[in-house]
């Protein structure tokens, strides 16, 4: 899987033109701008392509669900230590969530470094 992040990473800095359907990582996470998948002049101003959009309702509950876990996690962290704490059960979901941040994360990490003009 490494193999496939470092030639996605390669293949995304070796464009150095800038182009109409160019996006930064930070449009990927919100889904500002949709992917231009493939795109074929046909001639006579008819082009063929594919353009992937994502669904607004769908990227923007998953949003309110990836804010929710930081502050609930914040609170773990916050009060796990306290003698009165109550909420054991619940430690194996928080290390669930930690995980699943964490490789959210790791797999943006890569296309910090990649400059777009």
């Amino acid at each position: 899987m490494l193999w496939l992040q470092k030639e996605m990473v390669v293949s995304n800095s070796n464009i150095l033109e800038p182009h109409t359907w160019q996006s930064t990582w930070d449009e990927w996470v919100f889904n500002l701008r949709g992917l231009l998948m493939y795109s074929v002049d046909q001639g006579h101003t008819y082009t063929r392509a594919v353009y992937e959009i994502g669904n607004p309702l769908l990227i923007w509950f998953l949003f309110g669900v990836i804010v929710l876990s930081v502050v609930l996690l914040a609170l773990w962290l916050r009060y796990r230590g306290d003698p009165n704490y109550r909420l054991k059960q619940f430690d194996s979901f928080f290390r669930g969530v930690i995980y699943c941040l964490a490789l959210y994360a790791l797999n943006l990490a890569p296309y910090l470094a990649v400059k777009r003009r």
